[in-house]
Formats: C-alpha cells, sequence, structure tokens
C-alpha cells in the first residue's frame, strides 16, 4: 500500500534524514521540490514547498484521517528529534521502535553531504503544532476532539478564603501569574484551540484573554455567557468560609459547597442582588439572575450551553477551551465522568490546572486517566499540572472552613489569607 505524501513542517530545519525501510528525505530549507517517499515502487511527486504550505489551511473536516502506525511514527521523527549533535535525548516513543537499516536515499544523502551519522534537529514549537495540526487531527488511539477545562486564576476574593458566586472580582496579583503558568502548559503541549467558551465574570475573562495570548493564539473566538457563570452562593456571598464554619458548622458549609442538591439560603432582594440585577451585561442578555443556586440548577444552565454550543463544536472535531468556575467545572466534570449525585461532593478542581478531556466521536471521554479524590469515583480527564500538586491543593480547599487559609496548586505552601476592604 502506498504511503501518501504528508506536509513538511515549515521554519528554519536545514535538514532532516529520516531513516527505514519507508524513510524519507526532508529538505525544508533551500529546496523546491517536497520530500517523497523512496520505497521503490513509489513515484515522485514533484510540488512546491508554497503549495503544500497552502494546502495545509484546507478546512479540517477534509484533512481529518488516521494516521498508521508508521506514519505516525514518522511525523513523531520530524517533530520531536531523536538526536541533537549526535547526543541522545528525550525521545521514549523512538527509543521504542525496533532499529532499521537507512534507505539508500539517506546513504547516498551522507555521503554527499560528509556526514556520518543522521543529525536530528529539533523544530521550533511553532513547526510542532503546524505538523500536527496538519497532518495528526486524528490520532491512532481514536482522539476525534478535545475538550480542556480550567478554572479561571485565583481572584481576589480567592485569596480572601471569601464564597464569590456572581460578584464580579477580580484576578489577584497571583491569579494572573497561575493563568500565564496555565497557557504555557497548554503551549507547551502544542495544543492548538478552535474556539474558547466563558462566563460573563472577569476573573474568567481575564483568565482565557491571559492563557491565549500565552500559547500565541489571541485571534481565536472567545464566547461568553452566563450560562458558565459560577453557581451563585445566596446569602453566602461575600462571607468567610472558616468564620461562616465556625458560626454554624463546618458540616453545614461543607454541605452548601459540595453537595448536589443543596442550596444557601436566598440572597436578600437588596445588596448584591439588585447589583446584579441592574448591571448591564445581564440586562443586554435577559438573563435571569437568581437569587441562589443548588449544583444541579448550575448543572442545568451548564448543559443547555453544552447541548447549544459546546457540544457541536467538538461534533466537528475542534479543540475547545472551556475556562470557567469551580462549581461550573464540576458540573461538566458529573457529565463527562458519569459521576453520582452523591459522589460529586468529593470533586474538587484547583485553580488554573488544565484538565484534558480526548473525546470519541461520541463525545465519550477515551480512557481512565486517575480518580476524584475516592478510589470508586474515576476520572478520565488528564491534569497538566502535577498530580501530586493537584492532590495536595483538593486537600487544601477542603481544609479551608477548618483553617483561614488561600489555596494555590502553583504555591509551594498555602498560605493565611490578606485581610481586604469589604465582605459584602
Amino acid at each position: 500500500m502506498r504511503l501518501p505524501v504528508q506536509m513538511a513542517p515549515p521554519g528554519p530545519i536545514p535538514v532532516i534524514a529520516l531513516c527505514g525501510p519507508d524513510a524519507t528525505l526532508l529538505q525544508a530549507a533551500g529546496s523546491s521540490q517536497a520530500w517523497t517517499s523512496s520505497r521503490a515502487g513509489c513515484e515522485d511527486v514533484p510540488e512546491s514547498f508554497d503549495a503544500r504550505r497552502r494546502r495545509g489551511f484546507v478546512p479540517k473536516s477534509e484533512r481529518l484521517r488516521r494516521l498508521s502506525y508508521r506514519q505516525e511514527l514518522l511525523a513523531d521523527m520530524a517533530c520531536e528529534a531523536h538526536r541533537v549533535g549526535g547526543q541522545d535525548i528525550a525521545a521514549p516513543r523512538l527509543a521504542r521502535m525496533p532499529q532499521t537499516a537507512p534507505s539508500q536515499s539517506a546513504l547516498h544523502f551522507r555521503a554527499c553531504s560528509g556526514q556520518s551519522k543522521t543529525r536530528w534537529l529539533r523544530p521550533t514549537s511553532f513547526d510542532v503544532r503546524r505538523w500536527r495540526s496538519c497532518n495528526m487531527l486524528v490520532d491512532e488511539d481514536g482522539v476525534h476532539a478535545r475538550l480542556i477545562l480550567v478554572r479561571h486564576g485565583q481572584s481576589e476574593w480567592n485569596r480572601a478564603n471569601l464564597f464569590t458566586g456572581w460578584a464580579d472580582v477580580d484576578l489577584s496579583e497571583k491569579g494572573i501569574v497561575e493563568a500565564r503558568e496555565a497557557g504555557a502548559m497548554l503551549r507547551e503541549e502544542h495544543f492548538e484551540v478552535d474556539v474558547a467558551f466563558t462566563s460573563f465574570l472577569r476573573r474568567a475573562i481575564r483568565t482565557t484573554c491571559l492563557m491565549l495570548s500565552r500559547m500565541n493564539q489571541c485571534w481565536v473566538p472567545m464566547l461568553k455567557t452566563p450560562a458558565l457563570n459560577e453557581q451563585h452562593s445566596g446569602v453566602l456571598c461575600g462571607q468567610n468560609k472558616h468564620d461562616l464554619a465556625e458560626a454554624v458548622g463546618a458540616e453545614k458549609v461543607m454541605q452548601w459547597r459540595r453537595s448536589f442538591d443543596y442550596a444557601p439560603p436566598p440572597l436578600p432582594a437588596k445588596g448584591l442582588r439588585e447589583v446584579c440585577l441592574n448591571d448591564v451585561r445581564y440586562r443586554v442578555s435577559n438573563t435571569q439572575v437568581p437569587q441562589t443556586e443548588s449544583l444541579r440548577d448550575c448543572a442545568l444552565r451548564v448543559d443547555a450551553a453544552w447541548r447549544s454550543s459546546i457540544a457541536p463544536a467538538l461534533a466537528q472535531g475542534k479543540t475547545v477551551l472551556v475556562v470557567s468556575h469551580g462549581n461550573t467545572l464540576r458540573a461538566f466534570v458529573k457529565h463527562l465522568d458519569a459521576i453520582s449525585d452523591d459522589d460529586i461532593f468529593y470533586v474538587d478542581l484547583p485553580t488554573a490546572c488544565p484538565v484534558v478531556y480526548d473525546l470519541d466521536e461520541k463525545l465519550k471521554p477515551i480512557a481512565p486517566q486517575g480518580v476524584w479524590s475516592r478510589p470508586w469515583i474515576v476520572r478520565r480527564g488528564r491534569f497538566l499540572v502535577d498530580e501530586v500538586r493537584v492532590k495536595k491543593a483538593q486537600e487544601a480547599m477542603r481544609q479551608q472552613v477548618l483553617r483561614d487559609i488561600s489555596v494555590s496548586a502553583f504555591s509551594q505552601q498555602m498560605v493565611k489569607p490578606a485581610v481586604i476592604g469589604s465582605k459584602a
């Protein structure tokens, strides 16, 4: 079976020689001929490099295809670079490959260039992203689309250990750093986001902007919807978790924070609710501002956003970024991981810790990646942050009713929160 010709990755790559019975010679600099297969029986298909680069911009629906095992390994060899200057670097997938004799074209190139052995050169991050977006949209493990869930960076009220809800507070200095770190992690994984969804609240919007900026993908469409707002905290909004636990009991506060059906007492008509009702963003969008919400209420509006906007984008094979809030994302996780109403109590998502779900064509997660706090609650999304740090942050989040601390997975230790001027 003849291997289809793949597009050579653009960028400053002088020479990459691939060895093997199906080896190819990639000349990306100073050459007008694209690389072709040297296997006997395969005819050369001359085509300019610019023409191949233009072909990479056709709609994704026309470029989706499943790569054979050998083709994927060839792409890995071109993108992940087995050697630099003859010294081995980390390349676990190539290390598992059986060693094969170099092809005649590779030997001929070595003789002409005076090289005694193949020299692998690492492409730039842009080259890797471009290669993967054009040639590896459907992986061998059946990934059809990817959903990336990220809780916003630490807000001023997170730092002060206060219930936030629909209060429109900004990111703290630590939250800005966290948002940039989350974007850097996605960039290192070479994710190319097609569309981003976020809430109407500034802490989530700013996190989305900072992440996309760090990924050099500021042009990605960002859609805002109040359906992704945080679960409304009712009368708890602005109150300190530790102080409230001392007044009514830690068990009661944790029931308000993490249970599925139990909503906090409603917010009175005056005060913060009146501010939300008069907010232009909710008046223009005809949003009904609640007085309080349980996680079930929050999950209903999240499900509406999933069916109307997010699921159709994923069905097209897109990579979707959702930057939202702790309880809102717990509603997503409950749906994706099929978690029961009782077990969702044990699920926590620290700030700015991306969770990546690889989905099949039915938009179901492909494989388990771990557990959520309890061994029987399977997690099918993978954290990009070190899971030891994530676990420590999750444990600290549950200690906030017992100790007045702020939490960050990016800090070596939990710190006592700063005092802010007002809690209402």
